[in-house]
């Protein structure tokens, strides 16, 4: 595994620029705002937005991270980091998804030449894949006008993974429950798609800027279908981890930002994690979720929520508006980020 170091508040990262492609839309300020007067884009609009009805599968995918590239105007980038589907994936092969995806990325003139020669790290972390990609962009930027590529594509639609989604196998002779959103099942999510892209490098003192003041990964045994109790034990050690490198409580934060996409196991980790962190009574501390709007997009959820973020901070005259941001895998990850939108002239 290559070097990764968390962030913390004394050495920042700065998103400069987003760009995402989902059911909702093309384009970052699209979603954002979007999300932020409800849309879902599971249901029909009066609005739609919709991609070549010719394109399938990875050459769909690559589409995607074509548009959301687009969005991105810099031309020193250094390095790219790509985002995606975890290796324990129900119904997919991890080693010859990674391999479709960038064959299909190459095929794209495009993204080839844009990144210039630049070879694509892959991250395949599912949810947690964006922390990772911070923690390895802290790493590599040791200059302060470095920038970083973060691209992320995913996709809950593959026909084997909804498949083992609509009827898993069993486990030991006990069934596991069905984790797709049926008319039969109320606890489950709805499969979706996207690709996103974010640029990162060092705050600056002159712009407004959305910060990432801290990151933290950790590990949880109870995952869900594992059969054990939710305690929220490793969510809760990302939040601590992650409030403590942003030397800010979670109660600073006016807003949580959850990857959490419809099933109750998550929501009550994501209850049980902010009652075991929280150091002091608070009125309200809003929940956003941007699952319930784009549908579970996996490894591209990160920048999703990063896209919610930042377009509503834009909206928020405030001059510094906080969020902690997590994230849930369906396997053992746990990740935390504290993020601030702070506009130019604030004063610390």
């Amino acid at each position: 595994m290559q070097q990764r170091t968390p962030v913390e508040a004394n050495r920042p990262l700065a998103i400069e620029q987003i760009g995402l492609v989902s059911a909702l839309g093309r384009g970052w300020k699209t979603n954002g705002s979007a999300m932020l007067l409800g849309y879902s884009g599971t249901y029909r609009q009066q609005a739609r937005c919709d991609i070549d009805s010719k394109l399938r599968g990875y050459s769909r995918l690559a589409a995607y991270v074509e548009e959301a590239l687009s969005e991105i105007a810099c031309d020193t980038i250094k390095h790219v980091f790509l985002c995606t589907s975890e290796a324990s994936r129900p119904g997919l092969f991890s080693d010859i998804h990674k391999a479709n995806l960038l064959q299909a990325l190459v095929n794209r003139p495009y993204i080839q030449e844009r990144l210039g020669g630049i070879t694509l790290e892959v991250i395949p972390e599912g949810r947690a894949a964006l922390a990772s990609a911070l923690e390895r962009s802290n790493t590599v930027m040791t200059q302060p006008d470095d920038k970083v590529l973060i691209l992320a594509a995913d996709t809950y639609l593959n026909s084997q993974t909804h498949l083992q989604l609509l009827s898993p196998p069993s486990r030991e002779g006990v069934s596991r429950k069905v984790r797709v959103l049926t008319d039969k099942n109320s606890d489950g999510f709805i499969p979706g798609e996207g690709a996103g892209a974010l640029l990162v490098g060092r705050p600056s003192q002159k712009e407004d800027q959305l910060l990432i003041l801290s990151t933290a990964i950790t590990e949880e045994q109870a995952v869900i279908d594992s059969g054990l109790p939710c305690k929220a034990v490793g969510l809760t050690q990302a939040i601590r981890k992650a409030s403590e490198r942003a030397q800010s409580a979670l109660a600073n934060c006016q807003y949580r930002v959850a990857s959490a996409s419809g099933e109750h196991y998550f929501f009550e980790e994501a209850g049980l994690a902010q009652t075991r962190v929280l150091d002091r009574k608070i009125e309200t501390q809003a929940l956003w979720l941007p699952a319930s709007h784009v549908g579970e997009i996996g490894a591209v959820a990160g920048i999703a929520m990063m896209n919610m973020i930042l377009y509503a901070s834009l909206q928020n005259p405030s001059m510094r508006t906080d969020y902690c941001a997590h994230v849930s895998n369906d396997d053992s990850p746990r990740a935390a980020m504290f993020v601030s939108f702070e506009r130019s002239g604030y004063a610390k």
